[in-house]
């Protein structure tokens, strides 16, 4: 199993270093200053899966992909051109941003963004479908560019997804084994197809309001700020019990709740993606919302088993 590990502070070094799991793609930076990203990556087989961090970016490709890649953001939302439609969309915690072999890649990036990528050749995507349908060739499949997560066959894929790069940050002994890789890479396939499923994402619920989008979206973009509930439902335009009752309808838990598990995973995020000699956990704590760092510790060990300054040494 091929890995990578890169620090990059030259956006023109990027695309070079990073050609095993991605390529024919530029990076432009979208602020002054200096410019700083992270690279953690894979080979599983046809299928590369990386987690990036970088400073305020956009991400475009020279040419046609040629293959799949499907964008998670872990901090805050991601934008994107979508594909061949030509207009700007913005990717919260609910869906992922999908890039078709025939599509150019325009990503941007926010500031201190981090991103989990699946990156697969058309041609083992397409078989594999086949095989699920009970068929022998592969006919060419198109995903869509908004892959919604908020369904159970996309919150199944996410949280897959999520647990073998936790395997792959542990250097989990499961894959040392070449057989057990390839089973993780026909399983990664399966939950990605039965996700894009047009029947799933049809059947998924009624489209959530646009006040729900806003609310996430001003969420994700204030993480660093104290939020409330009133305050939320402000910038969303709806009262808060309103608001209050489409969140629970609709991500099956609280606005606030909402608010603490995302930064959470974006204090860890920063924590993987920092210079334990440099960084602090106390600052990367308070920049992302929490004010009390006893229960911040205690909520951090509860949702990822060890203490953030665990997470900080982590190679």
């Amino acid at each position: 199993m091929d890995r990578l590990d890169i620090t990059f502070d030259d956006p023109e070094e990027m695309p070079e270093r990073m050609s095993s799991v991605a390529r024919d793609f530029a990076v432009r930076p979208t602020r002054w200053g200096a410019y700083q990203a992270r690279l953690n990556a894979v080979r599983l087989g046809d299928v590369a899966l990386f987690r990036i961090a970088m400073t305020e970016a956009r991400v475009a490709s020279l040419d046609k992909l040629g293959y799949f890649s499907v964008n998670i953001s872990l901090s805050r939302p991601l934008w994107s051109s979508l594909g061949r439609h030509g207009y700007a969309e913005t990717f919260a915690r609910d869906s992922a941003y999908v890039v078709n072999p025939e599509d150019p890649f325009d990503l941007g990036f926010p500031r201190n963004g981090h991103c989990l990528v699946m990156n697969v050749f058309r041609p083992t995507l397409d078989d594999y479908a086949a095989a699920m349908d009970g068929g022998t060739g592969g006919q060419p499949r198109r995903l869509p560019n908004r892959l919604r997560l908020d369904h159970p066959a996309g919150r199944a894929f996410q949280r897959y997804l999520t647990f073998l790069w936790s395997e792959i940050e542990r250097r989990s002994p499961l894959l040392a084994s070449d057989l057990v890789v390839e089973e993780l890479e026909k399983s990664l396939l399966g939950a990605l197809l039965l996700a894009a499923d047009a029947r799933q994402q049809d059947t998924a619920g009624t489209v959530p309001p646009a006040y729900l989008r806003r609310a996430v979206d001003f969420i994700m973009a204030h993480l660093d700020e104290p939020l409330s509930l009133g305050r939320i439902a402000a910038a969303a335009g709806v009262n808060a019990k309103t608001l209050q009752r489409a969140f629970q309808r609709q991500h099956g838990a609280s606005v606030m709740a909402l608010v603490r598990e995302s930064r959470l995973e974006r204090t860890q995020a920063q924590l993987l993606a920092a210079d334990p000699d440099a960084a602090s956990v106390t600052e990367i704590a308070l920049d992302n919302g929490f004010a009390h760092l006893s229960r911040f510790s205690a909520a951090y060990r509860q949702r990822f088993g060890e203490h953030p300054s665990e997470t900080l040494r982590r190679p």
